[in-house]
């Protein structure tokens, strides 16, 4: 501790006692780096004491520290600084935080000077933008050597850790060189020197010391919060236009787990507080709210627009805005069924049932613009639950329905993707002997689990045929449907193909389809059972109907978002 007894800060906030520290001779003296060495010979009242150094070029005057070490009892330590000055006197000393800071003795130490003879070399940043940037050196002096070999050492710390050769490679004469980096991350500072190596094999001259730091995505103008999302490209097998995904915001969320629990503390139950944009522009998404609960700090939000795509080939990012003082965001975010939410979904969509109780107990709500609501067999019948992927309806296996009428829209004569997420509560396999039509428009279509003895080869399995095609058996292969256990069925129609999909994968494949395999009849589109009749015993969250052949990879990455399989969420920021 300093003769003096420098303390920055005497007591911690609980009144405990700072720790005490000692400042040690440096080691391992270089050009451009120097091992410090201190001695914790106090913890005060903390249990975990942080070391670090402070140094710079002039005594008392400390314009950079070192990266920190946690300590938990008293002893010798060491930290490298790196990215030094050949021939420089430092100034140091050795710094702790505990339940207060206390720092040693300013110390000193001379950097070896460059080798005789070393070319001279200056740097700084030409350019940079998000995730690039362009590095400038400049050759003062080729010392003792004819030409000198030009490099830049680069990273996160003075440390560097990467190296790029320069353009252009080697100099005979004073002038500029340069190097261009790539892949960077937005917001993050870097470390760069020069480095010029005398007729290839030495001496070395290194420049001092250069940091920067990228540009950062822009930020959505007035908004205080945000937190970036990253959607991984391994999921999505070709790019996607228009996809809808599924934002799930809780405590324990995505890929990474995350906490968001910071955006229900900012904005509470004002659901509308919000945005979402595209990484790198501002560019605002739709956001259809399905569920939100301030209470229990959960959000499912479902988000696209015409003219996004989600990306194949890379991660997508795009950012969540989060700021109470905002008003409304009624221009891009609403509930279900509101222009903005409805924008959310493509026009290939003819349905879209999140499976939620709305208004009321009694109907769930289509989220397009077909307005094929669904009213239920009477309130609470059936029951609205929760589910993996927000809401769900919980059929009782005996008489609960759903009635979604019949709009032109759910003409499905042509090419088709139906979709259910559903569990059963009993299961369902080769044995059962009753029918079970958990979707079915009567004569049009029908979406049964095969009971009958006489269909003896697919019994327990989902089959879909119309009236006029009963015999054609688009069937999944698999016929077992375990108690408990969620399933996600897709079934696809081109007009000459029919593919079958359980959890984002093809299970079975219908060649030489009958086209029109569906029917146009004159009646309503039945949930659950049919008016009451062959009842689904069990939970159903989701149902999708689209007038179009959704691609393999369209059905795989919407597997992946029911589940929250999809994005990772980073850190908050603002």
């Amino acid at each position: 501790m300093d003769a003096d007894y420098t303390l920055e800060a005497n007591f911690g906030p609980g009144g405990g006692s700072p720790p005490t520290i000692t400042t040690g001779s440096a080691t391992n003296i270089t050009q451009t780096s120097a091992t410090l060495n201190g001695t914790l010979t106090g913890l005060g009242s903390a249990s975990t004491v942080t070391v670090s150094f402070q140094y710079g070029t002039s005594p008392n005057t400390y314009t950079h520290e070192t990266s920190t070490q946690q300590m938990s009892s008293t002893g010798a330590f060491a930290i490298q600084a790196s990215g030094l000055s050949a021939g420089i006197t430092y100034y140091y000393r050795a710094k702790a935080v505990g339940d207060g800071t206390d720092t040693g003795d300013e110390l000193s130490f001379n950097t070896q000077s460059a080798p005789p003879g070393a070319p001279v070399v200056s740097a700084g940043l030409w350019a940079n933008g998000f995730t690039t940037a362009t590095l400038a050196g400049y050759l003062n002096s080729l010392g003792s050597s004819g030409f000198a070999s030009l490099f830049f050492d680069w990273g996160l710390t003075t440390g560097y850790g990467n190296t790029v050769a320069a353009d252009p490679p080697a100099l005979s004469s004073p002038a500029y060189f340069f190097a261009d980096l790539t892949g960077l991350t937005p917001g993050t500072t870097y470390h760069f020197q020069a480095r010029a190596v005398g007729n290839g094999v030495g001496p070395t001259g290194h420049s001092d010391d250069v940091e920067f730091t990228t540009q950062g995505d822009p930020w959505l103008a007035g908004w205080a919060h945000r937190v970036q999302i990253t959607i991984d490209e391994t999921k999505i097998d070709c790019d996607l236009e228009h996809f809808p995904v599924m934002v799930h915001s809780s405590a324990d969320c995505g890929t990474n787990a995350a906490d968001m629990s910071v955006i229900f503390a900012e904005v509470g139950a004002n659901s509308k507080r919000i945005a979402v944009t595209n990484a790198g522009a501002t560019t605002q998404q739709y956001v259809e709210v399905e569920k939100w609960d301030d209470a229990s700090t959960e959000a499912i939000l479902w988000v696209s627009r015409s003219g996004w795509s989600v990306s194949g080939s890379t991660n997508t990012a795009m950012y969540l805005y989060y700021d109470n003082a905002q008003s409304d965001n009624t221009g891009y975010v609403g509930d279900v069924g509101s222009t903005p939410a409805r924008n959310v979904w493509d026009t290939g969509f003819a349905a879209v049932y999140h499976m939620a109780d709305n208004p009321d107990a009694s109907n769930v709500k289509d989220s397009t613009g077909n307005n094929n609501q669904g009213g239920k067999k009477a309130s609470g019948q059936p029951a609205g639950v929760t589910s993996p992927d927000g809401n769900a309806q919980q059929f009782d296996g005996a008489d609960d329905y759903i009635n979604c009428g019949n709009g032109s829209s759910l003409d499905l004569t042509g090419n088709f993707t139906l979709m259910m997420f559903f569990k059963p509560d009993a299961t369902i396999d080769s044995s059962i002997s009753s029918p079970i039509h958990p979707l079915r428009k009567e004569l049009a279509f029908n979406w049964r689990f095969v009971h009958a003895s006489d269909e003896a080869p697919y019994k327990g399995k989902l089959d879909l045929y119309s009236w006029s095609n009963q015999g054609a058996y688009f069937t999944t292969a698999r016929n077992t449907w375990t108690a408990g256990q969620w399933y996600c069925a897709m079934f696809v129609g081109d007009g000459a193909t029919g593919k079958a999909y359980v959890n984002g994968q093809l299970d079975n494949t219908r060649e030489s389809l009958p086209y029109p395999y569906l029917e146009d009849y004159p009646s309503n589109l039945y949930v659950g059972s049919f008016s009451g009749i062959a009842a689904f015993d069990g939970a159903i969250s989701e149902v999708q109907i689209s007038t179009v052949a959704r691609s393999t990879a369209w059905v795989k990455a919407s597997y992946c978002t029911l589940i929250d399989d999809l994005m990772a969420f980073g850190s908050p920021q603002g």
